[in-house]
């Protein structure tokens, strides 16, 4: 998409794949230079009915540790789907309740 406007200003020094490619890599840096300067972090909590997700302010820089938080989410969230009925209503009652 950021190429195409630019299309017109292609100098054929290199190929049209590698000109479009490099576009690609920097759109991408500029989206991880972002995150890095404003991290967020998604967080789920179940209201009841369904599952919901609010993005928040993360503290933390650290890629891997975020990756490894989401990961473990996503395991504590099949779990609880995977929980019958009615220990799925104790779950939510305890994180209710705050415990």
């Amino acid at each position: 998409m950021k190429a195409y406007p630019h299309v017109k200003t292609f100098e054929n020094r290199a190929s049209f794949v590698t000109w479009i490619t490099r576009i690609a890599i920097n759109s991408a840096l500029m989206v991880l230079r972002r995150k890095r300067t404003h991290p967020e972090t998604t967080m789920e909590f179940y209201d009841g009915e369904t599952w919901r997700s609010v993005d928040v302010a993360d503290q933390t820089k650290d890629v891997a540790e975020l990756f490894t938080r989401h990961e473990s989410a996503q395991r504590l969230k099949r779990a609880i789907c995977r929980l019958k009925p009615y220990q799925r209503k104790m779950v939510e009652m305890a994180v209710k309740a705050g415990h």
